[in-house]
């Protein structure tokens, strides 16, 4: 079974920095709809994802390179 996590970039941060924290989700579901909250509570977030155990990224609100 995967487990899933929410990975944000912060304003400062590089385009390719991600962080996150020790809370796991079970679902990727559940791990998205915790990204979108974070994002709409905490105003340094400038992009989020949610990246599987395999790091397999699922969903993200960051836009591919060529399409910036």
């Amino acid at each position: 079974m995967s487990e899933y996590r929410v990975e944000v970039n912060t304003a400062g941060d590089p385009p390719d920095s991600w962080a996150c924290n020790a809370i796991r989700h079970d679902t990727a579901e559940e791990a998205l709809a915790a990204a979108r909250d974070l994002f709409m509570r905490w105003t340094a977030v400038n992009w989020w994802r949610v990246v599987d155990e395999n790091d397999k990224i699922y969903h993200t609100n960051k836009h591919k390179e060529e399409d910036v």
